[in-house]
């Protein structure tokens, strides 16, 4: 049987990977197949963006700028330890659409 899960793994946070992760592991150990259904919601995404400048004050620009490449290497590597750990199915579930598929 194929099994979904829908759950904010996004997050540049290890509890939620780690969820996830072992979610999907005890699934697919119980004879399941389990994907991961990548959910989106534009807050959250806004959230955990590298850099912007919306309401921010002149010093956190600043701060943001010097922390720039520090921030996005660790982002990447995260990301990419996720990606290497956890099936992804082709869909996508944005908060305001609904279900996608990805080609």
């Amino acid at each position: 049987m194929r099994i979904g899960i829908i759950t904010f793994h996004r997050a540049i946070n290890y509890g939620a990977v780690l969820q996830t992760y072992a979610l999907q592991k005890f699934l697919n150990v119980s004879n399941y197949d389990a994907e991961v259904i990548d959910y989106r919601c534009e807050h959250m995404e806004n959230f955990y963006k590298t850099f912007t400048i919306k309401d921010k004050s002149v010093k956190q620009i600043i701060r943001g700028m010097l922390n720039f490449k520090n921030t996005y290497k660790k982002k990447r590597e995260f990301k990419l330890r996720i990606t290497r750990r956890i099936s992804f199915s082709f869909l996508i579930f944005l908060a305001k659409l609904g279900l996608i598929e990805v080609i």
